[in-house]
């Protein structure tokens, strides 16, 4: 899955994404493209974030019921991901 490269594919100064110059340019502006028009819950994109920073499950897990009062496991966090 290209998330789970998404850091990788991206090179220094690729934040800008009318500045992007990797080879890997199309692709990243595709994700992000794609991202901006899913209607993620902000659950699902804090998610999508943390998992593309490759945060375990379990870290995630943690994180998301604190924040949001779930009670979530790690199998959860990979079918809210997928």
């Amino acid at each position: 899955m290209l998330y789970k490269n998404y850091n990788e594919l991206k090179c220094d100064g690729d934040d800008d994404p009318n500045q992007i110059h990797s080879a890997a340019a199309g692709v990243i502006r595709t994700l992000d493209f794609y991202e901006s028009i899913a209607r993620l819950s902000d659950l699902q994109r804090e998610l999508l974030r943390m998992k593309i920073n490759k945060e375990t499950n379990n870290d995630i897990r943690h994180y998301v019921n604190e924040k949001y009062g779930t009670a979530y496991n790690e199998n959860y966090i990979s079918t809210i991901y997928r």
